[in-house]
């Protein structure tokens, strides 16, 4: 008969092998479930997620939410801005208010632009208007005209997946679009 501090059997070792491993795996996969929800949860790039913006749906509301005002033209207006009529512009919800990009969108409608169906995009913090190739000017004059009073919203480059694909700029209203 073994001794008080006497191995047990070797089955004992493996089950308690095991049982440490099971623990240690269970650790590991809520770790990188904290670090996937941490990361999927940052809300300001729309294409810092592995999935883009969901495909448009349609946002309406009986009345506009939005108090987009568009402004005078500038002076120094570039010579490669294209006119409105030859800039398809695609705009996001990414603020969760109903009817915001519907509003926004009918806003830049009448101002000569081609709309394409305002939709959604998951949640962000700062609006943010991307340019397709050879549009930086349209979207800082844009930018300028239409979203000048949100102060943090900014002009970048497009990102593939973000908005529909015949876009010229997209527009992604995020929670600093005023109401």
């Amino acid at each position: 008969m073994p001794g008080k501090h006497a191995p047990g059997s070797s089955g004992s070792f493996i089950l308690s092998l095991g049982r440490s491993a099971a623990f240690a795996l269970a650790v590991l996969g809520v770790v990188v479930l904290i670090a996937v929800v941490a990361v999927n949860s940052r809300g300001d790039e729309p294409g810092s997620r592995a999935q883009g913006p969901t495909s448009p749906t349609p946002t309406t509301s009986a009345e506009p939410t939005s108090t987009v005002k568009p402004r005078s033209p500038s002076p120094e207006a570039s010579a490669s801005l294209r006119p409105h009529a030859k800039v398809a512009v695609h705009v996001l919800n990414g603020n969760g208010r109903t009817g915001a990009a519907g509003a926004v969108a009918s806003q830049l409608e009448e101002d000569g632009y081609v709309i394409i169906e305002p939709g959604n995009s998951p949640i962000i913090n700062r609006t943010i208007i991307y340019y397709g190739e050879g549009y930086l000017d349209d979207a800082n004059a844009l930018r300028q005209r239409h979203f000048d009073h949100v102060k943090a919203a900014r002009v970048q480059p497009r990102e593939p997946g973000v908005g529909d694909e015949s876009a010229n700029i997209v527009v992604i209203l995020g929670k600093d679009q005023p109401v």
